[in-house]
């Protein structure tokens, strides 16, 4: 086991002259850069394998160039604690989970302290499981940049703020590929309201998900695609905007979110669903699937121009196959809005009484 705890403020550099294998990495209280080269660095513990800010009043620093092989990662993991990991460099690899237990890799970012992981500069990570914000007061930010890249494999889960608060960026050219994300998932008695935020910003940068993305299952979720960043969810259960809390969606700037699968604003009876497309280019493409607005009767409004619900204003478009009203009306309210249902506009039969559509600028196009 190698442990670095010297308190110190300037930082170490450890360059591997071969490849090592190690029990696990603790960076504690310390600064420390590792350059392995060509070389692997293993790490076998299963978990806890590379901890990077441990206890209480310590703040460890990891900044990685080569190719890492850890069985889990934590970063910021008791109370109180704070860690910062660094993974840069063309060339640099991080394969998280390795043989054996070590398949169910944790990348965990925020346990119980303060966590931030930063993967730049052209380096690639593959893992198995991402968790952002775990625990009560607990902060977790992941930041993939400059062209780096991070994968999340075998069907897996990102959690961004399961009772903490947790947050994901991607922008300089950054891709991130998974199969679900929740954010802000579990709100429990005597437990903070979790806060669970995705920024996908600029060309290049990209949010894949092969199923789907869900915004505020318990506490606040929100997610925001602009400057000509794409993002985009599958064919199983697309893009939910508040599950039984609170989900906010913004494309803006010419930002793109391309939904393959049937998509929902507000989808619990005591959700709350916003969405909001604007700018020019912006758009939210869910033209193969359905678009419900307020799926369990309460949840959701479908505005063009107004405040709740979905907001389409300022050249903004989105087209869908099916949009689906639970309770609120449609107003198409800006000019230079665009709205198109390809196949068909339909109600929720026990609210009859409330489909309205109302154009409210003469300019606007439904």
């Amino acid at each position: 086991m190698a442990i670095f705890n010297s308190g110190n403020t300037s930082w170490h550099t450890v360059n591997l002259d071969e490849s090592i294998t190690n029990q696990a990495l603790m960076i504690r209280n310390d600064r420390v850069q590792i350059n392995s080269g060509q070389n692997n660095y293993q790490l076998t513990q299963p978990y806890h394998s590379m901890c990077v800010g441990m206890y209480s009043g310590e703040e460890g620093r990891l900044e990685y160039l080569g190719n890492l092989f850890p069985r889990s990662v934590q970063v910021g993991y008791n109370q109180g604690s704070t860690g910062y990991f660094h993974l840069t460099g063309p060339g640099t690899t991080m394969d998280l989970g390795v043989g054996g237990f070590g398949n169910q890799g944790f990348l965990e970012i925020g346990i119980e302290g303060t966590g931030d992981a930063r993967i730049s500069d052209g380096a690639s990570a593959s893992v198995h499981w991402i968790k952002l914000g775990l625990w009560n007061n607990a902060s977790g930010t992941l930041h993939v940049t400059d062209q780096a890249q991070l994968t999340c494999n075998f069907n897996e889960v990102i959690l961004i703020g399961e009772r903490g608060q947790g947050t994901l960026i991607v922008d300089q050219g950054g891709k991130v590929l998974g199969t679900y994300i929740l954010s802000a998932t579990n709100t429990e008695a005597g437990t903070l309201t979790p806060t669970g935020t995705i920024l996908v910003d600029g060309i290049g940068s990209d949010l894949t998900m092969e199923h789907q993305i869900e915004l505020g299952n318990d506490g606040m979720g929100v997610m925001t695609v602009r400057n000509g960043a794409t993002a985009s969810t599958g064919d199983f259960g697309g893009m939910v905007v508040g599950v039984n809390g609170q989900g906010e969606l913004n494309i803006e700037s010419g930002g793109v979110l391309t939904s393959t699968g049937d998509s929902t604003i507000g989808l619990g009876i005591d959700s709350t669903g916003r969405a909001k497309v604007s700018g020019l280019g912006s758009k939210w493409d869910i033209s193969a699937a359905t678009l419900t607005v307020g799926f369990a009767g309460n949840g959701g409004t479908l505005h063009m121009g107004g405040d709740p619900g979905l907001l389409v204003s300022d050249r903004g478009l989105v087209e869908t196959g099916q949009l689906h009203l639970g309770v609120y009306d449609l107003n198409l309210m800006m000019s230079r809005t665009r709205f198109r249902s390809i196949k068909e506009l339909a109600f929720s039969p026990s609210v009859v009484r409330n489909r309205r559509i109302a154009c409210l600028s003469r300019r606007c196009r439904s």
